[in-house]
């Protein structure tokens, strides 16, 4: 919309020059975005609604391929002795423990409804990893994943294993299975 059009369409309203903008941006530059009222829960379900599916402005748009090599060559490379959380480590070894305090603490904090849909959800994470499809992890032992009926993708480290799972998957009897279910907790040395 032109100057003329806007003063047409909004005449009581202000026009703002354009030397006016650009010292309103200068001013702007290097403070990040500008804070202003959170958004409420019902504003923030309303942006989401908008900008789902076609509503969202990159929709069935891609990167193109120099785009992907600039933000590669951007982004931070946080890894190995980058790590920030590593260099704390290595500064103060007293965050270790800190740490797993935190992760006790929360990891009790659970119910044990949780604890076992998230430690069902890693095991099966593992488990079905492309690492783990091609493990062999003794060279004389048979291992490997068992697909099964009654107990979903199983992996045994043994051929006794492998035979169990037969027979549990092949009998009437059983209807469902698990195999290493019970963790039995134990210490040695006073651990």
């Amino acid at each position: 919309m032109s100057v003329d059009q806007y003063r047409v369409k909004f005449q009581d309203a202000e026009v703002i020059s354009q030397r006016s903008k650009q010292l309103t941006s200068k001013s702007c530059m290097g403070k990040g975005r500008p804070k202003g009222t959170p958004a409420t829960e019902s504003q923030k379900l309303i942006l989401q609604k908008i900008h789902t599916g076609e509503g969202n402005p990159f929709f069935n748009h891609k990167h193109s391929a120099d785009t992907k090599k600039k933000m590669s060559d951007n982004h931070a490379d946080f890894s190995g002795s980058n790590n920030p959380l590593r260099k704390a480590i290595l500064n103060d070894p007293s965050i270790t423990a800190k740490l797993s305090q935190q992760a006790k603490l929360r990891w009790a904090s659970y119910s044990p409804e949780k604890r076992e849909a998230i430690a069902e959800k890693y095991s099966k994470a593992i488990a079905e990893s492309p690492k783990m499809q091609n493990a062999r992890y003794h060279k004389y032992h048979v291992c490997g994943h068992f697909d099964s009926n009654k107990g979903g993708r199983v992996f045994f480290r043994s051929s006794w294993e492998k035979m169990v799972l037969d027979y549990l998957e092949k009998s009437n009897d059983v209807i469902s299975f698990s195999l290493d279910k019970l963790c039995i907790p134990y210490y040695t040395n006073g651990k």
